[in-house]
Parts: structure tokens; C-alpha cells; sequence
């Protein structure tokens, strides 16, 4: 059987990858947020999907580049939302007060709001 994917060494590595890139003035890092909702929704289930996930990012981005520079920001901007929201479980946030986690989640949405 595949082996479970470590969620909590994802974290971690998107976390010092996020620090390094604003240390460096970079980008954020938010791969694994795309690259996870498309392959649950795909169906995937081993690690051998994230790898091809990669390879057809990096096909398109270099095959499409001059179809993408045509793409109005804000059409990507709604896509990002969609997205988004599509990921958001309403009944996990309903339950969440229930959990010792709320604090962390309360000032995970604050800061979000506060600071973008």
C-alpha cells in the first residue's frame, strides 16, 4: 500500500520555505494547498501523483507562458477564490469552538483579515 503522506512535515517545510522566501524578499510558498485540492479531486492517492502534478505545472507554465500573460490578474484573482471557498468546510468551522484548537483557528482568521 502507499505510503500516508506526512502532513505535519509538509507543514513544517512549507513553514521555513515560507520564512526563507520572505527573508530573501520572495514569494510565498502555497503549493501544497493547490496541488492537494487538485489531486483529492482528482482522485490520487500516492506520492507518485504529487510528482506528476509538478510535471504538468511545469509543462504548461512553459508551453502556455504567452497564452497566460493574456489572462486579465483579476480572472485569476476570482479563480484563487473560488478555490478557495471550495476548500473551506462550514461545518468544521460550526464545531471548531468545541476544540482546544479554536484559539489557534480565531487568530489564524484575525490575522488573515488584519494583515491579508
Amino acid at each position: 500500500p502507499p505510503r500516508r503522506s506526512d502532513l505535519d512535515r509538509e507543514l513544517r517545510g512549507q513553514g521555513i520555505a515560507n520564512t526563507l522566501a520572505g527573508l530573501l524578499g520572495g514569494l510565498p510558498v502555497a503549493g501544497g494547498v493547490v496541488r492537494g485540492s487538485a489531486n483529492v479531486r482528482a482522485g490520487a492517492t500516492g506520492r507518485a501523483s504529487t510528482v506528476l502534478h509538478g510535471v504538468w505545472v511545469l509543462l504548461a507554465a512553459g508551453l502556455l507562458i504567452t497564452v497566460f500573460e493574456w489572462i486579465p490578474l483579476a480572472a485569476l484573482a476570482a479563480l484563487v477564490m473560488v478555490v478557495g471557498v471550495q476548500m473551506v468546510s462550514f461545518a468544521h468551522i460550526r464545531n471548531v469552538h468545541r476544540h482546544r484548537e479554536f484559539p489557534v483557528y480565531a487568530a489564524t482568521v484575525a490575522g488573515v483579515v488584519a494583515f491579508g
